[in-house]
């Protein structure tokens, strides 16, 4: 009987830790599929592809998108090389929608020089859309923290 109760529990302990281990790997697919989207939209941004990174993002109405980015060009001024902060550990969060569900989201940091300023932080928020792809959903920059 305690062979069976013995038995038994590395049976359960094994399932246990294999679906764990499974678990972690599908979200750590996730990760690097939503920071290989991320990285291709830095990329465009920094090589001055505005049209391809604008292409990248899941915005409705690519002119309004094209009019936020004109916004953040003016304060940040354009990205002419960045590199990803955090070791390339995105920053998790939810984003609440209008009719109040959630949308988990992925945050990469990326330190960059601009025409303007160096070693401002840029953030790239991405999340996994409709077409079951990873899209940029936001971007933004703010001065680095000292």
């Amino acid at each position: 009987m305690t062979t069976i109760r013995a038995s038994l529990a590395v049976l359960c302990l094994t399932v246990l830790l294999s679906t764990l281990t499974v678990g972690q790997g599908n979200s750590s697919m996730d990760r690097r599929a939503a920071r290989k989207a991320s990285d291709a939209f830095m990329a465009d941004l920094v090589a001055n592809r505005i049209s391809n990174a604008i292409e990248k993002t899941e915005h409705p109405d690519p002119k309004v998108a094209l009019s936020q980015f004109a916004l953040m060009l003016d304060g940040c001024g354009r990205p002419i090389e960045s590199k990803i902060a955090n070791d390339g550990s995105p920053v998790p969060g939810d984003e609440v929608q209008s009719d109040g569900t959630k949308k988990s989201t992925l945050n990469f940091l990326y330190t960059f020089k601009s025409e303007r300023h160096s070693d401002w932080v840029f953030y790239v928020e991405v999340w996994l859309a409709d077409d079951a792809k990873y899209h940029v959903h936001s971007w933004g920059c703010h001065a680095a923290s000292k």
